[in-house]
């Protein structure tokens, strides 16, 4: 990402002074940084958010499969 930042980013084509340049790639690999930082933390909490969501359901289906089973066990 870093890469296609440097080589395709907004300031390739552009003849600038060497300050400006700077800024504005250091302000872009910030951005950059940000976004892969939020992206790690947002998939780690849909991660955690699956897990326990597949847990409850789990949970949920063995307690039914349960249930269904002393109802067969009963009318027999």
């Amino acid at each position: 990402m870093a890469r296609w930042f440097r080589e395709m980013g907004p300031h390739r084509g552009r003849k600038e002074t060497r300050g400006q340049l700077v800024a504005e790639q250091w302000a872009s690999y910030r951005l950059v940084d940000f976004i892969m930082e939020l992206e790690e933390r947002l998939t780690k909490w849909a991660h955690r958010l699956i897990i326990i969501c597949s847990a409850m359901i789990l949970r949920k289906l063995r307690r039914t499969a349960r249930f269904g089973r002393r109802l067969k066990l009963r009318s027999t």
